[in-house]
């Protein structure tokens, strides 16, 4: 073995109780992760597992599900790595803090043994993290199929940790070739979300209506994506043929998956290559590279230190390719030059949501989301329908926020709106018009394609109507301004000082009331028409004749008017809190 530099040697030497602090304080890290993962995960692991021994694997979506894994578990892969190759242009594996990069790289000094150390640090983190989270799927998955967890746990596990190492490869890659990459990321991005998105919706039918098995076959095989998963797939085929799920849907995953091992085999070379390479190409990571990292990894700490998730996001957002071709972002269409004094605001927004069309994209696809929960929820038993519709109206919220980008960006910067002859609460509410009118247009047309398909019912409408509740609830987060300094301080009780705590609810609360106000009203509609969904007619048909037959007019009057307040309420809200902050 090389000897190492002397003056490496001798800095090691010097930095010998330092390290030795560093690996108390990731050893108590550690503990505490495994302390609370033991206490509260645990227990509902073991729950878990009881409810799914206690359950018919034939019935529910346990069955869509277990049939549409070999199609869903690449698609998750891929999704993983597409967000891994994401997160490289700002973090990457391979991280120095500031002074090794400002004293040591500059010098003459050899890269490897300051570089290497590095990367393998972050390629064992990522191996346990993805072989904790995958050896969980694999638990859960099996109590979904019924019969034994251990064979299901170790291929989830092993799935995990390939993913996590030709992750961390290819983040290096991105590294070492950063300019090439930030100049390609921004054009290739659409087209790498659209296949993603694709392939996403291939998994939601293929877990609602089964999967072909040439299909299946094709997506096992296609890749390391589909090799990582193909003896998880196989562990949960071999009991779903014996429980006689795999005969419920087409396709599916019937007696396991011929020719896994090879899968295994081939995996494991990838596994081999994707680190020699990584290895290789770790101390040809540019300079300019890992300063750019290292400032904006000091950045995000201090945001998240001092929870301005906001500055995180921008420090983040200005490192990546969004940052790059914001400087040159032209809008898809220009709007004409509104006549009218009152057109002014919505038109910059509209402008602005025109310049990040991924926004809008964002925007669709969380709104298909929200109508999509919402059109399958009166289906469900009664515990899987709270959950459908709750989740149905986050993404309902997560839509809206998407187009309250504008008025994010304004309360970044005050003086944009320095020169306007507004006053700011008005100013707030005019920033309240693009995000509720395409809202509104988004989701009326999402309803429509559900009632031209059979799946419409009235609750679709209270959606509709919860809407600019859901606008205002994101235009309230815009302008909840900086973070008070006596809600981080917070109070000390027995369990603890309450700071983070206050800052979390200080943070949501503008969408957590809103929403705790229209998710009721919308289960409430949901429950009502849950019967008349099962006839199959549509919007407003078999629904509406139950709601008239029960006297069900004068409940269906009161929620919409309900929404529609709660929604007025939010928009005097985002009034205040822009006169606040402005």
């Amino acid at each position: 073995m090389r000897s190492p530099h002397p003056a490496l040697a001798y800095l090691h030497a010097l930095r010998t109780a330092a390290r030795k602090e560093k690996r108390k304080s990731a050893w108590f890290a550690a503990y505490v992760v495994v302390l609370l993962g033991a206490s509260w995960g645990l227990p509902l692991l073991l729950a878990a597992g009881r409810s799914g021994h206690a359950r018919d694997p034939q019935d529910g979506l346990g069955a869509h599900l277990l049939a549409g894994l070999p199609v869903t578990a690449p698609v998750l892969v891929v999704l993983v790595l597409t967000l891994t190759a994401r997160a490289a242009l700002w973090r990457g594996p391979v991280t120095i803090g500031l002074p090794e990069l400002s004293w040591l790289l500059p010098t003459p000094l050899p890269r490897a043994p300051i570089l290497l150390p590095r990367l393998y640090g972050s390629a064992a983190l990522a191996a346990a993290g993805g072989a904790v989270v995958g050896g969980v799927a694999g638990f859960l998955l099996s109590t979904v199929r019924g019969g034994p967890w251990l064979a299901a746990t170790a291929a989830g596990a092993w799935a995990g940790v390939v993913v996590a190492v030709i992750g961390t490869a290819l983040g290096v890659a991105i590294e070492r070739r950063e300019r090439a990459a930030l100049r390609y990321a921004a054009r290739a991005a659409p087209v790498t979300w659209a296949v993603v998105i694709l392939l996403g919706g291939a998994a939601a039918a293929g877990t609602a209506y089964g999967v072909a098995t040439p299909l299946g076959a094709l997506c096992l095989w296609s890749g390391p994506w589909g090799w990582a998963v193909q003896p998880l797939v196989a562990a949960l085929g071999e009991g779903s043929a014996s429980a006689g799920v795999s005969g419920r849907l087409p396709g599916g995953v019937p007696g396991g998956v011929p020719g896994w091992v090879v899968a295994l085999l081939l995996a494991a070379t990838a596994v081999a290559g994707a680190l020699w390479l990584a290895r290789r190409q770790a101390p040809l990571v540019p300079l300019a590279a890992l300063r750019r990292r290292a400032t904006v990894a000091t950045q995000v700490t201090a945001a998240i230190f001092s929870f301005d998730l906001r500055q995180a996001r921008t420090a983040v957002h200005g490192a990546g390719p969004h940052g790059v071709s914001a400087r040159g972002a032209r809008p898809l269409l220009r709007l004409p030059l509104p006549r009218h004094r009152w057109l002014l605001i919505p038109w910059r927004d509209a402008t602005a949501l025109l310049r990040a069309p991924g926004r809008l994209a964002w925007a669709t696809v969380w709104t298909g989301v929200a109508v999509g929960l919402a059109a399958y929820a009166p289906g469900l038993g009664q515990r899987a329908r709270v959950f459908t519709v709750l989740a149905a109206a986050v993404a309902g919220y997560l839509a809206a926020a998407q187009l309250a980008e504008p008025a994010r960006l304004e309360t970044d910067d005050p003086r944009r709106a320095t020169p306007l002859p507004t006053p700011a609460g008005t100013l707030a509410l005019w920033h309240l018009v693009i995000p509720t009118a395409l809202s509104l247009i988004g989701t009326a047309t999402a309803a429509t394609i559900c009632a031209a398909t059979g799946h419409g019912h009235p609750a679709l409408a209270l959606l509709i109507a919860a809407t600019p509740a859901y606008a205002a609830a994101a235009l309230v987060s815009a302008y909840r301004g900086a973070l008070p300094t006596h809600v981080l301080l917070g109070t000390e009780t027995p369990m603890g000082n309450t700071g983070g705590l206050q800052a979390a609810l200080w943070y949501v609360r503008g969408p957590l009331a809103l929403l705790a106000l229209t998710t009721p009203a919308l289960l409430v509609a949901v429950s009502a028409e849950g019967h008349g969904r099962g006839s199959g007619q549509g919007f407003g048909q078999g629904s509406g004749q139950s709601l008239a037959a029960g006297g069900g007019f004068a409940l269906w009057a009161v929620l919409v008017v309900w929404v529609l307040g709660v929604g007025a309420a939010g928009a005097w809200w985002v009034r205040r809190r822009g006169r606040g902050v402005g």
